[in-house]
């Protein structure tokens, strides 16, 4: 019988980026392979939900986990929802356009030295995106 190994497919946090040294992905690398998902957070909700439908679309690797932190984790959840893939969600955003509305007309640097700004349109493709009990359930978020 062929062992079980998880490929994980890690969804950074706000405004963060891949660190293949942080401690999460140390722990999550005990288990199985470890694939960081980059994207902008502060391109539409729309933009970042269908960049990742395709890199999953052309993923052929077998036993994909999606793991998310903070709005990562919001994005693990709706692509579990899609996917049918399993999730593993840390502490995620459940409602991003009230919990980013803080950053509203903020200058942020990324990680990679790149200013952006969280606009009130971006801010409003999350308006309808709320997660409900539909998506988070004792079976999805540990």
């Amino acid at each position: 019988m062929k062992e079980f190994k998880p490929h994980f497919l890690y969804i950074h946090g706000f405004n963060s980026a891949y660190q293949q040294n942080h401690a999460k992905i140390k722990v999550l690398e005990e288990f199985g392979d470890v694939t960081g998902y980059e994207y902008n957070t502060f391109e539409s909700q729309m933009m970042t939900m269908t960049k990742m439908k395709f890199e999953l679309a052309d993923d052929n690797r077998q036993h994909n986990i999606l793991v998310g932190s903070c709005i990562g984790g919001y994005y693990a959840l709706r692509m579990h929802k899609i996917t049918g893939l399993p999730c593993i969600a840390i502490n995620p955003m459940t409602n991003p356009v009230l919990e980013l509305k803080q950053f509203e007309n903020i200058n942020l640097s990324s990680p990679s030295g790149r200013v952006d700004c969280m606009t009130r349109q971006i801010l409003k493709t999350y308006a309808t995106a709320a997660l409900t009990d539909e998506f988070v359930t004792s079976h999805t978020i540990a």
